[in-house]
């Protein structure tokens, strides 16, 4: 049997049509154990983002979603594939839409020789749950929320009414595919940028990432064009501490570079010279 593991996000969505999402758990299924285990996220999070929410209504569902797993989750066939266990996940356990509530897409991530389930599924839950370790070091924090967190650090440094210039959170959508890029702003191009963090202990997971980033670049070129004509695609990426990762993740810049929309790559000590090019080019969002 191959060493692997499939894991799904819960996502809280208000309204479902918006492109903004917060997570709110992750679902892990062994298929050497046939087992699922659910991992809640900070629910108390999501509700400060959204006030009106009643957190007490979601706790209800992630309390069902746990009863299902206890009543159905023994004896399942190991040998289930990833179509399977998505109904199965859908059917029996988790009615997506509940509260705003929904999974994405269930994921097959394979196992490397150096690492297990247990190891990989902690680290997905310190990469996806924000605050599931309190004291988690900096090297857990360098996500795409931290890589934000620092870009913005530099825009309001070299302009302190950058935000006049930019939007965030644009999103495109195809038939197959909605994706939000950070930020959008305007200057002899539309540039359209999204903060990717590599900063992963598993070689695994940076060349599973970039394939997604890949697919999805792929699947949204006609509409990038016919949208925005011919923008640019800028990637703020975050590179591996882990010096073992390093060959690792030049294959991955050498995967996400072959996509044929127009990307520029911009690694974090270039990002202060991106700023001061968005800065110094960039169009008021609103003229007078």
């Amino acid at each position: 049997m191959k060493r692997e593991l499939f894991y799904t996000i819960l996502r809280f969505k208000e309204g479902l049509i918006l492109g903004e999402s917060l997570n709110a758990g992750i679902l892990f299924f062994n298929p050497q154990t046939a087992q699922f285990t659910f991992e809640e996220g900070d629910l108390s999070r999501i509700a400060g983002a959204y006030p009106n929410l009643n957190v007490t209504l979601l706790k209800r569902y992630t309390s069902t979603l746990r009863r299902n797993l206890k009543k159905y989750g023994e004896g399942l066939n190991a040998q289930i594939g990833l179509v399977s266990l998505e109904s199965f996940i859908s059917k029996e356990l988790f009615f997506s839409d509940a509260a705003g509530l929904t999974f994405d897409s269930l994921e097959r991530l394979p196992l490397s020789n150096n690492s297990n389930f247990q190891q990989t599924a902690a680290y997905l839950k310190q990469l996806f749950l924000v605050g599931f370790r309190e004291k988690a070091t900096e090297k857990k924090k360098r996500n795409e929320e931290y890589i934000l967190g620092e870009v913005y650090k530099i825009f309001k440094a070299e302009d302190p009414l950058f935000q006049e210039k930019i939007k965030r959170e644009e999103n495109v959508e195809t038939p197959l595919v909605r994706f939000t890029f950070d930020i959008k702003w305007e200057g002899l191009k539309t540039h359209l940028a999204k903060a990717v963090s590599l900063d992963l202990d598993h070689s695994s997971l940076i060349q599973n990432k970039a394939l997604q980033l890949y697919g999805a670049f792929e699947q949204l070129r006609p509409q990038l064009f016919n949208d925005y004509g011919n923008p640019e695609i800028d990637l703020l990426l975050m590179k591996p501490q882990i010096r073992s990762n390093f060959s690792e993740f030049d294959k991955a810049v050498k995967i996400l570079e072959t996509t044929q929309v127009p990307l520029q790559i911009h690694l974090e000590i270039e990002w202060k010279n991106y700023a001061n090019n968005l800065v110094k080019n960039a169009s008021l969002l609103t003229q007078d």
